[in-house]
């Protein structure tokens, strides 16, 4: 459906049509005061905008069209976005339903940034291929790890627990889906 509707519609009015979307939903949650319970705030249209932007942004790289930003700009926007996240995320109430915004950018950068060192490619690619499923693990494994270790330390155990939980949940699923096709 997003894909037919970003066609009927072209790429500028699909992104604006989704981010008015996703705000009305931001506001509903906030104002029914439903925004921090966990069904309404993963809820797709949450994220509708952020599934946008990343349809018009490979469509556009598809089309072998390049997107040139300056390091500068990714370490400006990696810093206030990540910032800005921070603060909307500890301040709660309705401020955390639009914290996406400044996550995405901040983490986005960051991520820019790091593709751009080649030793990281490889690596980020495989954590890439199970980002599904360390999406699904990571907030039991985080949670658990620091029922038991605080501060740097559990923050890196609880990171490694969550990938390697992550890899064997791919793994598992993998033989799953591919003994459910032989039936």
């Amino acid at each position: 459906p997003l894909s037919k509707a970003k066609l009927k519609y072209g790429n500028k009015i699909f992104l604006i049509g989704a981010f008015v979307l996703s705000f009305i939903w931001w506001v509903f949650t906030t104002v029914a005061g439903i925004s921090e319970e966990r069904i309404f705030g993963s809820f797709f249209l949450q994220y509708l905008w952020e599934f946008a932007v990343g349809m018009v942004l490979a469509d556009r790289l598809y089309d072998d069209n390049e997107i040139k930003v300056s390091n500068l700009l990714l370490i400006i926007t990696a810093i206030v976005g990540i910032a800005l996240e921070g603060l909307l995320g500890l301040k709660g109430g309705w401020l955390k339903s639009f914290n996406d915004i400044p996550a995405l950018l901040g983490y986005g950068a960051i991520g820019l940034i790091l593709w751009q060192m080649r030793f990281l490619r490889i690596p980020m690619l495989w954590l890439g291929s199970v980002s599904y499923e360390l999406y699904l693990v990571h907030m039991m494994i985080f949670a658990i790890t620091f029922s038991r270790l605080d501060g740097f330390v559990g923050a890196i155990v609880a990171f490694v627990l969550s990938v390697f939980t992550a890899y064997a949940y791919h793994i598992v699923i993998k033989k799953i889906s591919v003994r459910n096709n032989k039936l």
